[in-house]
């Protein structure tokens, strides 16, 4: 039994993993979140910081890792450079690449949603 248990735990979390990992590929072959949250209006000053602050000039070997760190700490990050009173992300407009990215994911979402509602039924 506890082979069993054991199997199954290690299987649970290989699934987990290969999951995550295909999150964070999704996610990075989106392109760089800097460019969906700037499009052609930030300079390359503000590019360079926020790939510092935010550890994309790192390999992408330690990003995962970084990746699968927050996610095991509950940490998933908050709004991109917050929001000012006028809801403009960290004071400039989001870019019209950042909209775009915006609506594909909802409609992503919302054929997931479907098909696992099919699948359920």
């Amino acid at each position: 039994m506890i082979r069993f248990l054991a199997w199954r735990t290690g299987r649970a979390l290989l699934t987990v993993l290969l999951v995550l990992a295909g999150c964070f590929g999704a996610i990075r072959m989106t392109g760089s979140p800097v460019d969906l949250l700037y499009g052609d209006g930030a300079t390359p000053e503000q590019i360079v910081e926020l790939e510092r602050e935010w550890g994309l000039d790192q390999p992408l070997l330690q990003q995962f890792g970084t990746y699968l760190r927050n996610i095991a700490r509950g940490e998933f990050g908050g709004e991109c450079g917050g929001t000012t009173e006028s809801g403009e992300a960290g004071g400039h407009r989001p870019s019209p690449a950042r909209a775009r990215s915006r609506r594909r994911t909802a409609a992503l979402a919302g054929v997931t949603d479907r098909l696992v509602q099919v699948g359920g039924e």
